[in-house]
């Protein structure tokens, strides 16, 4: 409001916006009250309106509000104050319905397209928000809350140039949020040093800013600044008067992990020596959030490494917990209740898999419960996975005691975890023991450690009997390929080459998987591939400027042009789906396989090339190429690997011919019947039931 002008208005009016923009909101809403007895007028009701607001008078706000709306009905600041109230009253409709108003009467208002753009966001539809930023800037360039809010819209989308362009356009700065959102800004671009700057400046500015001390810290760990870093931690809990809780050990793990995301590997030989040292102590849990345990997947850590760190991890979550193994009774009719638990009900890759279980189940034997641990997104993957389910409940806003009580309620009999470590996962719920029988099926290929779940559920391939030695949980496994995933989703239309910016003529090899598993080795890999089949081409996900200039670089440096790098305009599924068709050849990572991709490109009839090793992770793609009698391109080491990929590059007939032969494989294969490979997991929770009902504990086995 601090930009509001009431020329026109009664002195008694000005007077009380003069109070309110220093803050003496009660004395203004004295003096309004005494002038509305004797002065009328919309700008009395206005500023009243305003006063309460900063009072947290909502309901009393939208009444002033509406009072000088019905004055003045074609004022636009008006109408935009009232959209506000009620946007935080959480009437979206009625604060858009006035927004519009606002624009009808002015069209060119900057403060109602920016008050439109948060409604829009509000409602999930960040495309519609950030045109409405942009004409809102268009027409006033230092509008601050446009220029905030577009900032964190672009950081959001992983646009950390742009972001970092909005929060500058704001200097000086007299906000620390403004410094605060320059420090995200620049650490998504990691200038760690200019990072730290900003959070100094938030510091100047808000001395009791958590959010900027810990940047601080971040980036002084980030630099290796060790011990300036844990100075300024001890200096912010005195400033705080609390701790802030990280060590300086753990905030460098967590920024070099980061840096594993954009392919920087300047420090991943003394991150690995970290891990190692805390494998060897048991001091996981203390450098390592739950997590950061999957990213660890794609370095050069050993499964007892692995290990160790998880059980580190999982004794930390247990000791948190008060945790119950009930008895769940057994149905009158005999049915396993199986509660699945996941923040994947939506468009996901997750989600495809959760829609083949429920439509493929067996409803005389089993009942399915759902547990979204994500919010309602109004997708039609959303209502389809709700209508499949026997029971669907939305626990997105519950605590884990809540959701933990209301499966011990359902009487759950196995709990299906489906996301482990993942983004969005609640793996506290596990540590609770909600059911008497708990299974982790794909999500995080690995250990969970020690205590959070009885079973893994995976086959012969991915990890045979005995990697055993690799689990805190009992290995069950299929003796086909344990993996449900979708083969006839709703796939975008492939893009022709043209469309995707690719060569019609090239050799595409393809490795569109996250960056994070793409590590120094089979980049090196993938270099020598490439300067042993001068007409290849390598096209990866794009994961925005700084991984493009890392992987450019680290390519010059490996004696490999720049240019024979390309990068593909996805990021997330099935984004992909329109990109694979138009590759040749897709090469797996050696560390941390690609598993839902692997399996799409088959299905488009492109061949996998893989080289497996120890570990579950690596080992991903294999299942699908045996099934498909490919095991031509599963390589025994990293150089028959290099010698396969460039022997198909260089003989376009030879690659058209594996093509061939992986489209007549794919066609009609079990692999790609799910209602066959559900019947098999069906089989493996008979088997864990009948087990548990026994009285029996778990036990390592196969199901066929």
């Amino acid at each position: 409001m601090d930009e509001l002008e009431l020329a026109d208005a009664p002195a008694a009016v000005r007077a009380a916006l003069a109070l309110i923009r220093h803050g003496q909101h009660l004395s203004a809403l004295r003096l309004l009250v005494l002038a509305m007895r004797t002065e009328a007028g919309w700008q009395a009701s206005f500023v009243l309106g305003v006063a309460q607001h900063r009072l947290g008078q909502l309901a009393e706000a939208v009444k002033s509000f509406s009072d000088a709306v019905a004055a003045a009905p074609d004022e636009p600041q008006v109408r935009c104050a009232r959209a506000t109230v009620l946007f935080a009253l959480g009437r979206l409709d009625e604060a858009e319905s006035d927004l519009h108003a606002a624009l009808t009467a002015q069209p060119a208002s900057a403060l109602a397209l920016c008050n439109l753009a948060i409604v829009r966001e509000a409602r999930g539809d960040a495309g519609a928000a950030a045109t409405l930023y942009d004409r809102a800037l268009a027409l006033e360039p230092r509008l601050f809350g446009a220029r905030m809010n577009r900032g964190l819209l672009r950081l959001a989308r992983n646009d950390a140039s742009g972001a970092l362009a909005d929060f500058e356009a704001l200097l000086p700065a007299a906000s620390a949020a403004v410094h605060v959102n320059r420090a995200r800004a620049l650490f998504g671009l990691h200038r760690d040093a200019d990072a730290l700057d900003a959070a100094r400046a938030a510091l100047a500015l808000e001395p009791g800013n958590v959010r900027a001390w810990l940047d601080a810290a971040h980036a002084l760990a980030s630099l290796g600044r060790m011990e300036e870093c844990r100075d300024l931690i001890q200096a912010a809990g005195k400033a705080l008067g609390r701790s802030l809780g990280p060590t300086p050990e753990s905030l460098y793990v967590a920024r070099a992990i980061d840096r594993q995301g954009v392919c920087d590997w300047r420090d991943r030989d003394q991150l690995c020596a970290i891990l190692r040292r805390a494998a060897r102590e048991g001091t996981g849990a203390r450098l390592l959030e739950p997590i950061m345990l999957t990213d660890c997947l794609a370095l050069p850590l050993r499964p007892a490494e692995i290990r160790a760190l998880a059980d580190s991890v999982a004794a930390a979550l247990m000791s948190q917990a008060r945790a119950e193994r009930p008895h769940a009774g057994v149905p009158a009719d005999g049915k396993v209740r199986i509660g699945v638990v996941s923040p994947e009900f939506r468009v996901h890759t997750g989600g495809f898999v959760l829609r083949q279980l429920f439509r493929h189940r067996d409803p005389s034997r089993f009942e399915y419960f759902a547990y979204a641990l994500n919010p309602e997104d109004g997708s039609a993957m959303r209502r389809e996975l709700q209508a499949l389910a026997d029971v669907f409940i939305d626990v997105s806003g519950w605590s884990a005691a809540q959701i933990a009580d209301r499966m011990r309620r359902d009487r759950i009999e196995i709990l299906l975890d489906r996301t482990g470590f993942f983004a969005g996962a609640r793996p506290e719920v596990l540590a609770l023991r909600p059911a008497p029988v708990s299974v982790s099926y794909l999500g995080q290929p690995s250990t969970l450690g020690a205590g959070l779940v009885d079973y893994r559920l995976s086959d012969v391939w991915t990890t045979p009997l005995e990697t055993q030695p690799h689990w805190s949980e009992r290995l069950l496994l299929i003796s086909g390929v344990h993996a449900v995933f979708e083969p006839d989703h709703e796939a975008p239309q492939p893009r022709t080459r043209e469309e995707l910016g690719l060569p019609q003529d090239a050799v595409v090899l393809c490795h569109l998987d996250q960056l994070q598993k793409i590590e120094p080795e089979v980049f090196g890999a993938w270099m020598r591939i490439l300067a042993g089949a001068p007409d290849a081409l390598l096209w990866l996900a794009d994961g925005g400027e700084v991984a493009r200039a890392n992987l450019q670089r680290e390519a010059e440096a490996r004696g490999v042009p720049a240019s024979r790098l390309r990068f593909a305009p996805v990021r997330a599924y099935p984004g992909y789906l329109e990109c694979l068709p138009r590759a040749d050849l897709y090469l797996n990572a050696f560390a941390y396989s690609s598993r839902s991709i692997a399996y799409a490109a088959l299905h488009a009839g492109v061949p996998v090339l893989m080289r497996p090793g120890e570990s579950m992770a690596s080992r991903l793609a294999l299942p699908f190429l045996k099934q498909l009698g490919l095991q031509e391109l599963v390589a025994a080491s990293a150089g028959d690997y290099e010698a396969k990929a460039i022997a198909l590059a260089k003989d376009r007939n030879g690659l058209r011919t594996m093509r061939e032969r992986v489209r007549l494989a794919a066609r009609g294969a079990a692999l790609f019947d799910p209602a066959r490979q559900v019947a098999a997991l069906e089989r493996a929770f008979l088997r864990i039931a009948e087990r548990h009902r026994a009285g029996l504990p778990p036990e390592a086995q196969t199901v066929e």
